[in-house]
């Protein structure tokens, strides 16, 4: 994710929100494969997948602040 700034463009925004939609897909497939392995067999794997999903939402949530940010700097 980029930056935000009074800079910021509708194709950073377009760009950004569509790099976030992705990142929820990937995070829902993920957690599908999760549900599907055995926590007895498969632990490094589950854990390698949450390590993943962690990242994701730290970057899921880092767009919402900047979506929020945005919206406070088009009021300015």
């Amino acid at each position: 994710m980029r930056k935000a700034s009074v800079g910021y463009s509708k194709k950073d925004k377009v760009i950004d929100e569509a790099l976030a939609a992705a990142a929820k897909t990937i995070k829902s497939k993920l957690e599908s494969a999760k549900d599907e392995l055995d926590p007895k067999e498969d632990k490094e794997l589950i854990n390698y997948i949450d390590n993943i999903l962690e990242d994701i939402n730290l970057s899921i949530n880092k767009f919402g602040k900047i979506k929020e940010l945005n919206k406070l700097l088009e009021l300015v």
